[in-house]
């Protein structure tokens, strides 16, 4: 059955991903782009994806810094920045724990889960 999806929606489809970090573009020996999606990048790309949190709890630590530590904005904004980090810190450990599930195979899968 023929795809009746185009060459620029397939290349702009790509082109997301690989900002996302979700897949990697390779050059054969005959210079033709191969795409990659190796175990390791959807751990990296939930590494990042915590990480960016980062910067939202800098800001809205700068924020209660503006408004004054005894504002009820600046406590709000505390509180984000609190369940931003415990939710960035979950994810992390969270990845770091079940990388391990990248790297089995599926008939493997339980023994490894049941072993963390």
């Amino acid at each position: 059955m023929a795809s009746s999806t185009g060459p620029a929606s397939i290349s702009k489809a790509i082109t997301f991903l690989e900002s996302q970090g979700l897949v990697r573009r390779e050059r054969d020996e005959r210079r033709r782009d191969r795409y990659v999606v190796d175990d390791e990048l959807f751990y990296q790309a939930t590494i990042a994806s915590a990480r960016a949190n980062d910067q939202l709890v800098e800001t809205a630590r700068q924020g209660v810094a503006l408004l004054g530590p005894d504002s009820p904005a600046a406590a709000r904004l505390e509180n984000i920045a609190r369940f931003l980090d415990f939710i960035s810190e979950s994810i992390i450990r969270a990845a770091e724990q079940g990388r391990q599930v990248l790297h089995t195979s599926p008939g493997q899968s339980g023994q490894a889960a049941s072993r963390s």
